[in-house]
């Protein structure tokens, strides 16, 4: 499990806004997705009721972003091969029809649990074991001062005889994610980690307005 936090603004100038209708909305998007990463498998309806939130803010982040700037100059010739591109682009035309269907057709968008299985090799972890502990009685602690050699040695040579054992050993890892259903090729992405590369994307044009068309201080993005 993994809580996104989503990375910090950098600060474009000292008169500038960093505080739009765009970059609110991306906010909220991802205060959702950490939301649903808290929920997990544990709680698979929280996940939905919050990963469809992250959907509809999120998609909705190049909205707030043609009314946020749409009057500056230049906008229209750097937003419309972008524009374009997005049309073309899998993980945006996912997204949108989820929006779509959220909003229009007042449905969820579900998920499902997935089991992820993977064969590795397992390599053991090295240590010493410490006895007995420091506050045993002296004639304990002047025994085992004498026997902690041969421990160490018996210690010694039984992680080195397993760890040579280990590097043929395939050990199977088991991870169970929540998936979008009926998502085709992207379905075999888990959700959290497909949601976050959208927003990663929506973020970097966001990110590329405000140094390109940013606010001035007390200006209010209608």
């Amino acid at each position: 499990m993994f809580i996104e936090r989503g990375p910090e603004p950098k600060a474009v100038g000292d008169d500038a806004q960093r505080h739009g209708s765009a970059r609110a909305t991306l906010d909220r998007a991802r205060f959702f997705l950490r939301q649903a990463a808290i929920c997990g498998i544990e709680d698979p309806v929280g996940f939905e009721h919050y990963i469809n939130a992250c959907i509809v803010f999120g998609r909705s982040v190049t909205f707030q972003l043609q009314k946020e700037f749409k009057h500056r100059a230049g906008f229209d010739n750097w937003y419309e091969p972008l524009q374009t591109e997005m049309k073309e682009d899998k993980l945006s035309l996912f997204f949108n029809a989820a929006r779509t269907f959220i909003i229009h057709k007042e449905g969820s968008l579900r998920t499902q649990e997935r089991v992820t299985r993977s064969r590795v090799i397992g390599i053991l972890p090295v240590g010493w074991i410490e006895l007995p502990e420091h506050d045993a009685a002296w004639y304990r602690r002047l025994r085992a001062s004498g026997l902690r050699p041969y421990y160490r040695l018996k210690l010694k040579w039984f992680f080195f005889r397993e760890r040579r054992r280990a590097r043929h050993l395939p050990i199977e890892m088991v991870t169970v994610d929540l998936h979008f259903e009926d998502a085709g090729p992207l379905g075999a992405t888990p959700a959290l980690q497909l949601t976050k590369e959208y927003l990663n994307g929506m973020e970097a044009i966001v990110e590329e307005a405000e140094l390109r068309f940013h606010l001035r201080t007390g200006t209010v993005s209608s």
